[in-house]
């Protein structure tokens, strides 16, 4: 167990948030620690063991090896990308990584069980796990960096650094040997997340490259239900490019490939097929069968806050098409369906629809509270594309009230949201567009 102990000693004393002048107090000094831990030296017998009693790792009682406990987790990590449901004892299986002492299985170990708390919604454990393992993890392209490298750009993603899962992805990428650090699910779901993450950004070019690479690997491994999402993720590309027909066939392909998945993945992706292929109507100024659309989307639609979001499509589309008395019916249905007590963007949305459609004698002052509380929550969440969206609609609002130099203010932000939405959230050089907050304004721009 001693051999190539150090990486293990970094990690567990990292895990418990202690220095090496605490960890090494009475059993060592700082430096021969740091030696040990750089595999530089091999403890004596004493010392190794009063080191592993401090941080608590486990002394091995039973016949344990590298090669099952390494079949273990690989089989652990398969099925969550196959999301499939998989009961793993992670306790017991640290535990016995622990035990068996292997530099390679306990980095391994806390590479999946990362994946594992971001899958659950435990963002900040597996961020200080990611951190940990960077500390000691070294640029090599081997199984256990292309791996790490996948669950970074899944953390990244979520916490909405596109940029930076972009580049740690990349990094990979120039790798000779990308395609045997990992089967062709994980290959394939590598290029779909770079994808993702440029969709995010809003560069659909790179979007599409990356999407197309991966939807030729899902294809050629009938991985039905990656390929579905690669043409999801083509659609809504092509639809920001304006080119609607291959947007539109993009999302044909996806309803065509569902007919092989079970009753339940049918509903949930004809849900969002129906509601993209409506959007897609929308943008190009069809409004009647954009609604038809969305209103076949509600139909397959069972997540609450999901079938919100079509909801608010279809209050706007009708508002648009001047049909207030429909746009009204479903801004009543959003309304009761959402929390009015906590904020979110659905929430948002309603609240700025409720007071252009059913507050007829708004005013100035009720208005701009609204814009201010509206504004200050997408701004916070990097929602530029819904400030671009609303900054017209407030616009509209002052118009009608003859408030023209406030009205004139919202259009500036709506072009400057744009900007700095297709820039991937970084400043563009030429632009005077800059991120200041003010009590009054979102943006000093000039």
């Amino acid at each position: 167990m001693k051999k190539n102990i150090g990486y293990i000693i970094k990690l567990k004393r990292l895990e418990n948030k202690l220095t090496q002048e605490e960890l090494g107090e009475g059993i060592c000094t700082p430096s021969y620690l740091s030696r040990i831990e750089n595999n530089h030296v091999i403890p004596d017998e004493s010392i190794f063991n009063l080191l592993i009693e401090r941080l608590d790792i486990p002394i091995i009682k039973e016949e344990v090896n590298n090669v099952d406990i390494n079949k273990r987790l690989e089989n652990w990590h398969n099925n969550m990308l196959e999301r499939k449901h998989f009961e793993e004892n992670v306790y017991r299986l640290k535990d016995l990584v622990e035990q068996v002492g292997n530099e390679k299985c306990t980095i391994k170990f806390n590479i999946v069980y990362s994946r594992y708390l971001l899958m659950n919604g435990k963002t900040n454990k597996a961020s200080e796990i990611l951190f940990n393992i960077g500390n000691i993890m070294k640029l090599e392209y081997t199984r256990n960096y292309f791996l790490y490298v996948g669950v970074l750009m899944i953390y990244y993603f979520i916490k909405g650094k596109y940029e930076r899962a972009i580049e740690e992805g990349l990094i990979i990428i120039n790798a000779k040997g990308l395609d045997f650090l990992g089967n062709n699910h994980e290959i394939g779901m590598f290029y779909y997340n770079l994808a993702l993450n440029y969709s995010k950004m809003y560069q659909s070019e790179r979007c599409i490259h990356f999407s197309n690479i991966a939807l030729s690997i899902f294809k050629d491994n009938y991985l039905l239900d990656r390929a579905i999402d690669c043409h999801l993720l083509l659609g809504i590309s092509f639809n920001r490019l304006n080119l609607w027909e291959k947007s539109k066939e993009s999302y044909l392909l996806s309803e065509k490939l569902i007919k092989f998945l079970s009753e339940q993945k049918r509903n949930t992706y004809l849900g969002m097929i129906y509601n993209n292929i409506g959007y897609s109507l929308e943008c190009q100024g069809y409004y009647m069968q954009a609604i038809t659309y969305y209103e076949k989307s509600l139909e397959h639609k069972k997540d609450v806050n999901d079938k919100v979001r079509t909801i608010i499509n279809l209050v706007r589309s009708n508002y648009v098409d001047e049909n207030k008395e429909k746009a009204l019916h479903w801004l009543q249905l959003g309304i009761d369906r959402i929390n009015n007590n906590s904020m979110s963007r659905n929430t948002v949305q309603l609240q700025i629809y409720q007071k252009l459609l059913q507050d007829d004698d708004y005013n100035y002052e009720s208005v701009n509270q609204l814009e201010k509380t509206s504004f200050n929550y997408f701004i916070k969440n990097d929602l530029w594309q819904f400030v671009y969206e609303y900054s017209k609609l407030f616009a509209y609002m002052y118009e009608k009230q003859s408030y023209y130099k406030r009205a004139n203010y919202m259009y500036k932000l709506a072009i400057k949201a744009n900007e700095y939405k297709f820039s991937g959230g970084k400043k563009n050089e030429k632009s005077d567009f800059d991120l200041n907050f003010h009590d009054r304004d979102y943006l000093d721009f000039f």
